[in-house]
């Protein structure tokens, strides 16, 4: 009895724990895929973020992908994570996130990269 006592604690402070917050699950993330390069997604997604005047804290690519991440200068704990996966040649899947789970503003910067994508692609 003690150790059903126990597991069930356990587990409602698990699921509390994932329904409060989007810390690192990925909840919020916004995924796509694009048929361009790893370079030419990388370069869409950080010229967004330096259009939306986000600092860049840290900026990793090769070609396979790419890693940045970016700060608001009004709050520097509110993070945009862009991870850009090559997944064939030309075809990558771009991800961002919002710190903290800010999925709507994820959407909005997905849809700047998109659109400097098709500007580039014309």
């Amino acid at each position: 009895m003690t150790w059903k006592l126990s597991l069930a604690g356990l587990l409602a402070i698990a699921l509390a724990s994932c329904s409060s917050s989007d810390m690192g699950t990925g909840m919020n993330t916004v995924d796509r895929e694009y048929h361009t390069t790893v370079k030419h997604a990388h370069d869409a997604a950080l010229t967004t973020l330096k259009n939306q005047d986000l600092e860049i804290e840290s900026d990793k690519s090769d070609t396979l992908g790419s890693s940045i991440v970016a700060k608001r200068k009004s709050n520097p704990d509110n993070k945009v994570l862009i991870e850009v996966k090559a997944i064939e040649t030309e075809k990558t899947r771009v991800s961002v996130r919002v710190q903290p789970g800010d999925k709507n503003q994820a959407k909005m910067i997905q849809d700047q990269i998109e659109h400097k994508l098709d500007k580039a692609a014309d």
